[in-house]
């Protein structure tokens, strides 16, 4: 399971990657639409503004519609959110070493 505050990073990057490409949320939400999202245009808002929290697939169709902007600019991308094999889930969320 990822933290609230883990998403909470992963949402502000988005928030940051729109200001880069001086995206508004109606741009992002063309984009994503067209990847795939299923989501409204309050739906997205609610999660820019951190109301909802998004689920996994949709953050990361948002990261990719995102992405393929940032490529165009030359600007860096927004991270996937990316979950670990549940055996290694313990070590990726301590930060521990492997055994």
């Amino acid at each position: 399971m990822t933290s609230a505050h883990a998403v909470a990073d992963l949402v502000r990057q988005v928030r940051d990657g729109l200001a880069r490409v001086h995206w508004t949320t109606n741009d992002l939400w063309i984009a994503a639409f067209a990847a795939g999202s299923q989501l409204t245009v309050l739906g997205l808002r609610q999660i820019l503004s951190a109301e909802v929290a998004p689920s996994q697939f949709e953050y990361n169709l948002l990261a990719y519609a995102l992405n393929e902007e940032l490529d165009r600019v030359g600007s860096a991308r927004v991270a996937k959110w990316i979950t670990p094999e549940p055996d290694r889930q313990k070590h990726y969320l301590l930060n521990e070493p492997d055994d």
